[in-house]
């Protein structure tokens, strides 16, 4: 034991008589300074001492999120009138004196004296919360249990021997009990500090009371918390989509836990006339999937009246309402969706198979009630009972992988309700579940489209196994032909061409041009776009890039008219126009396409890539031999 913990030792001895040391957290940090903090609902407020700088130092370490007024103005007045043989500096937030250290005896005796005076303090003024180190519960938890109990306990400190985020601690340590006791009587962590986390007991009849641990946006309906995304174009008949909340694992933000969704620009391709609705999953440590649970059991009525009323709010027809999520989120999408007969869009959700966690349960799930499995074994029968399976206007779309690790799942609750649809959509790029939701972000956007005009998505099986074209990427822009011919004095042309990282989600992101350029003329003409999901599915490497429109053609497929091109030998160029960034290149490809006699063409040997450098315009071009006739 080395000085500062004999100490250290000596304080808790001298005031353990006099205070209950269960509402004090000493602790020595870098082996320099000893501190005691008081936890006071969810701020801290510290007493420090530094060994080298001979100062004592009192601080407010955080503002109390639940807007109770702070005590520490008032307690360094009375500390001052107290303790009035010492210098003090004021600062923001911080007192000091100096206190220069002559004997462990007399140092212990003004700690102590300073620790008890702030203890009766807070007695008389404000409410201590207790704190517990996690290895004492797990020795007494059936004491913890009793603690818990207490229903006015509101608030609750508890610490490790690193200091970690107890959620985090807990999962890996063996000390998961202590995570169950608390979330059966409805504790959730709202702040993490110097070591302590402090949970604080929800009112399951107003959960609107934890809105002060969210941003200003955050809004409370039927106790769900949500933000909302209005349309810039709303009209009469508009649309909603609700987005459900994945999992963020020991986060220690409460917001980044609760509220952490998949497709944060859905609002760019989603109909202009569209509320985007996201809601918070507040339950149990991590979330419940939208779920009830032991400490709450109307968590998922609670959702299915919010569902209801905010449509009402913005007077929204049920036909044009879409549930979605991704992960755990789209457990709680494809639960709600399918109770409340909504259409649905459910991105390879966990339906309880807890081999995925390798036997352990890191989002703390066995609080739940029912399990998730249990839910989604019994829902079928469920509807088929309620006959909501029976409205063919509401299609449920499950999207997943055969490399996710919830596939089995999936097609164990796809065999149980044929109703539902299911997406398979393989690629080398899948390789395991939290694959899914990235890769088929555009495809997403394609379906969110498709189910809120009526159309159906049906059962698709969707192959997309793409090799290695980064070679075509020149000056940051990528052109890869697919199909080019002349046919009736008209020229047929399809392909892909982007500028990297450069967006293009709309069709007025992005523009094409085929230039022909001659050594008397340069003749510009037009191209049309159209809409390929799978270009981004294939190329964006994050969430920010969409590349749907980026396939160049002719306008209505129906060919450019070379009429008014004079006959003659021209340089062939691609102009391509994005968000204001130009680039003009030759065309080229790594396609195996026919190239008839009309076109020019070189080769790059190394990359294996085919450049169309010239055309030849003459009357009455046929190309009789080309394959891709139409």
């Amino acid at each position: 034991m080395n000085e500062l913990q004999k100490i250290q030792k000596d304080i808790l001895n001298q005031v353990v008589e006099k205070i209950d040391s269960q509402k004090i957290y000493t602790w020595i940090h870098n082996d320099e300074f000893l501190v005691c903090d008081f936890l006071l609902q969810d701020y801290f407020i510290a007493v420090v001492y530094g060994m080298k700088s001979n100062n004592f130092s009192l601080t407010i370490r955080n503002k109390s999120k639940i807007g109770r007024p702070s005590v520490f103005d008032e307690l360094i007045s009375y500390i001052q009138n107290k303790f009035t043989d010492y210098n003090y500096v004021e600062k923001e937030r911080l007192l000091q004196f100096n206190y220069k250290y002559q004997s462990v005896k007399n140092l212990v005796n003004l700690y102590s004296n300073l620790v008890i005076e702030f203890y009766n303090y807070f007695a008389q003024y404000a409410k201590l919360t207790p704190i517990f180190n996690s290895d004492d519960m797990m020795q007494s938890k059936e004491e913890f249990e009793l603690i818990l109990a207490n229903k006015e306990l509101q608030y609750i400190g508890i610490y490790n021997q690193t200091g970690q985020f107890f959620l985090a601690y807990a999962k890996n340590n063996g000390q998961s009990d202590i995570v169950y006791a608390l979330q059966k009587k409805g504790f959730i962590a709202v702040e993490h500090k110097v070591g302590v986390t402090v949970f604080r007991r929800m009112n399951k009849d107003n959960y609107g009371e934890l809105l002060a641990y969210f941003p200003k946006s955050f809004s409370e309906l039927n106790n769900v918390l949500y933000t909302v995304e209005k349309p810039k174009n709303p009209e009469n008949n508009n649309n909603l989509i609700i987005l459900f909340s994945y999992s963020n694992k020991s986060n220690e933000n409460l917001v980044d836990r609760y509220y952490i969704h998949s497709h944060p620009f859905l609002a760019m391709t989603a109909p202009k006339n569209t509320y985007i609705v996201r809601i918070c999953d507040l339950g149990d440590s991590f979330g419940s999937h939208g779920l009830n649970t032991q400490f709450d059991s109307n968590i998922e009525a609670n959702i299915q009246n919010f569902i209801k009323n905010i449509a009402d709010l913005y007077n929204i027809s049920k036909e044009n309402i879409l549930i979605m999520g991704a992960s755990s989120g789209g457990t709680g999408a494809l639960y709600h969706g399918l109770k409340g007969g909504y259409k649905t869009l459910a991105i390879d959700p966990f339906l309880g198979n807890m081999d995925y966690y390798n036997g352990r349960d890191p989002l703390y799930l066995k609080t739940l009630e029912p399990s998730i499995q249990d839910v989604f074994t019994k829902l079928p029968l469920e509807l088929f009972n309620s006959m909501v399976s029976s409205n063919e206007n509401f299609e449920s779309v499950i999207i997943t992988s055969v490399n996710s690790q919830f596939y089995k799942e999936i097609i164990k609750f796809k065999k149980a309700y044929a109703q539902s649809s299911l997406v398979v959509y393989n690629t080398d790029k899948i390789t395991k579940h939290p694959d899914v939701a990235k890769v088929t972000a555009s495809l997403c956007y394609e379906f969110i489209n498709d189910l809120l005009a009526d159309k159906k998505v049906g059962n698709q099986f969707l192959q997309a196994d793409y090799e290695d074209t980064s070679h075509l990427i020149i000056d940051n822009t990528y052109i890869e032909l697919k199909d080019i011919y002349q046919k009736n004095n008209k020229l047929f042309i399809d392909g892909i061409a982007f500028i990297e990282n450069c967006n293009a989600s709309e069709n007025s992101d992005i523009s094409y041009n085929l230039i022909f350029k001659s050594a008397n003329n340069t003749i510009t003409k037009r191209l049309a776009k159209s809409h390929k999901p799978s270009i981004t599915a294939q190329f964006a490497t994050n969430y920010n890039t969409c590349y749907d429109k980026c396939w160049f053609t002719t306008f209505g497929y129906k060919g450019l008219d070379l009429a008014d091109i004079p006959e003659g030998e021209y340089e062939l160029f691609l102009s391509i126009e994005c968000n204001g960034i130009k680039k003009i290149q030759k065309l080229r490809t790594t396609e195996n396409v026919t190239i008839n006699r009309q076109f020019h063409t070189s080769t790059d040997t190394v990359n294996k890539i085919l450049y169309l450098d010239k055309i030849i315009v003459a009357e009455n071009v046929s190309n009789i031999n080309n394959p891709y006739d139409r």
